[in-house]
């Protein structure tokens, strides 16, 4: 598994990500100070 592959499944199975979320998923969409991610529909809170 390649390091794409495993950060694909990680948001999926942490975040509850769809498809066509992470397809959509942009590198601006992360507040790395607040740990959430904005993917245009709802915010994700990162946890630890």
């Amino acid at each position: 598994m390649g390091y794409l592959d495993y950060a694909i499944l990680l948001s999926r199975s942490t975040y509850g990500l769809r498809d066509g979320e992470i397809q959509r998923l942009r590198l601006e969409d992360i507040d790395w100070r607040a740990e959430t991610l904005q993917n245009g529909l709802r915010p994700f809170e990162c946890r630890n």
